[in-house]
């Protein structure tokens, strides 16, 4: 990324939606594309789909929804045009678009799943493009300073009630937890810090655990609660007292803004993640999820919220989480960080059991950012402004672009040799392929851009073997991407490593 984002504002009132660029020099106004019976029909089935957690068996079904989203979002071609010149001129200056969503008071469009948005101009979710951010916008103009660190505290804490529950809350809590750590096996311990208190808290517990000096206070903190609205605001339950334990407290957004303001300006909670459930009984917290979000980034000063409400496989939000925080321990913004865990975890549904398959989850996860740009932890020198980088070649095929990934740009240390080295053992295509993946994310140097384009490359090449009819036709169109990969050497030399495991792989196949 470059010093600034390109920024797209999306303004929804009840019926119109107002669109302007980034420096306001192009705006337009048109009526919300929600009049026509037919197409509101089919967003609401499919939200109601989403919410029931049914299982979804392909993406088609989803780019159906995210169609219909956008011709709400975007009714007019005017409109579309704008976003298509924004994003024209963000990608030029090899910036990200930023898009910004607002919705006015108690709109009731803030609801929509707007996460499933599909742009047809490039045939991809807008929330798992790379070239892209989509953010639910807060108005607010405090700046935060990002840490001055390379480690992350990160605390999850957990207010369920236990009542007529099948799994205990503490055991999904510490099931999730113990799969981040597994994940996070191979980073530095001191690079991440887990804070897990082993119960379902109260309020004040909560208060006292969230400022615990031993512990350290926390950069991210993630909590697990139920919910429900309660006439125009919006509250989540924790435990009553000791002897009421199974009679809710229910705290409104101020009060939870104010327990979580860890200090006067700037403080050290930079991102707060809510995975809130309705609780049976009760009106639906999603109603007020809006409002609820910013109340609470009002009262703490942070720049950043995810929510989470639809129900996730431990494994699938362990998957998810892990993605997200290696994003932001690479200095990424947490809106680029969101993007990238988003599309990884897209992908992965291929890789999983049928009981494990939520195809909507990668649309899960809102972000709500206020104006700045999301930077959780600092980067130490300002990175070079990619408008006036020189030329140098660039890989492409098939329409993907893998940038230069030169030592310089990247940090990282390409290499240029062409001895095979040692690579770990391989048993079907499906490892072959992950572990080219992992090649492409830790060897080769490419900046986060490249890496993303390479690694959906080796997703589609995978697919594209497996559908052979026989083995011979397999090695076949194999061995033709190895030599495509191969004949790029001399302008790209990094890419290397990536050449030499494949060639090792071919008597496999």
């Amino acid at each position: 990324m470059g010093e600034r984002e390109y920024r797209l504002k999306v303004r929804v009132t009840d019926d119109k939606v107002l669109v302007s660029n980034d420096n306001g020099s192009k705006q337009a106004e048109g009526e919300l594309g929600k009049s026509d019976a037919t197409l509101r029909q089919v967003v609401d089935t499919l939200q109601r789909w989403l919410r029931k957690g049914d299982v979804f068996q392909s993406e088609n079904e989803f780019e159906v929804f995210g169609h219909c989203l956008f011709e709400i979002l975007f009714p007019t071609p005017t409109i579309r045009d704008i976003l298509k010149s924004s994003f024209n001129q963000a990608e030029n200056a090899r910036q990200i678009l930023r898009i910004e969503l607002e919705f006015n008071e108690n709109n009731e469009l803030a609801r929509l799943p707007w996460e499933y948005l599909w742009y047809p101009e490039r045939q991809q979710f807008m929330c798992r493009d790379a070239k892209m951010a989509l953010t639910r916008y807060v108005r607010i103009f405090e700046e935060h300073n990002p840490i001055a660190a390379d480690s992350l505290r990160i605390a999850v804490f957990q207010a369920l009630l236990e009542e007529d529950e099948a799994e205990p809350p503490v055991a999904r809590i510490q099931a999730y937890v113990d799969a981040l750590r597994k994940r996070l096996h191979d980073l530095d311990g001191s690079r991440v810090r887990l804070t897990l208190p082993l119960k379902s808290l109260t309020f004040g517990e909560f208060q006292e655990e969230i400022k615990n000096e031993q512990t350290g206070k926390p950069n991210v903190l993630h909590l697990v609660a139920a919910g429900r609205a309660n006439g125009v605001e919006g509250e989540i339950a924790f435990l009553g007292s000791a002897q009421t334990p199974r009679i809710p407290n229910w705290i409104n957004a101020a009060a939870l803004g104010n327990a979580c303001r860890l200090g006067e300006g700037d403080t050290p909670l930079k991102l707060i993640i809510l995975q809130v459930a309705d609780q049976p009984g009760e009106s639906s917290f999603a109603a007020r999820l809006d409002r609820f979000v910013k109340t609470l980034m009002g009262r703490t000063n942070i720049p950043a919220v995810i929510t989470i409400q639809q129900p996730m496989h431990t494994e699938i939000l362990s998957f998810f989480m892990d993605n997200f925080y290696r994003r932001l321990l690479e200095k990424a913004t947490v809106g680029l960080a969101l993007q990238l865990a988003r599309d990884a975890l897209a992908m992965k549904q291929y890789d999983l059991p049928v009981e494990q398959k939520n195809m909507y989850a990668f649309g899960a996860p809102v972000l709500y950012m206020r104006t700045d740009s999301g930077q959780i932890l600092k980067v130490a020198e300002a990175p070079p402004n990619l408008e006036t980088v020189s030329a140098e070649p660039t890989f492409r095929r098939a329409g993907g672009i893998y940038g230069s990934g030169t030592a310089a740009s990247s940090g990282f240390s390409a290499p240029t040799g062409r001895g095979t080295g040692t690579f770990p053992a391989v048993n079907n295509l499906g490892d072959l392929f992950q572990t080219a993946r992992t090649i492409v994310r830790k060897e080769l140097g490419l900046d986060a851009q490249g890496q993303i384009d390479l690694v959906t490359k080796l997703r589609n090449w995978q697919k594209e073997i497996e559908a052979q009819p026989d083995s011979a036709l397999r090695r076949e169109h194999f061995n033709q991407i190895v030599l495509d990969l191969d004949e790029q050497l001399d302008i790209m030399p990094n890419l290397q490593r990536l050449v030499d495991y494949l060639n090792q792989c071919r008597d496999m196949l």
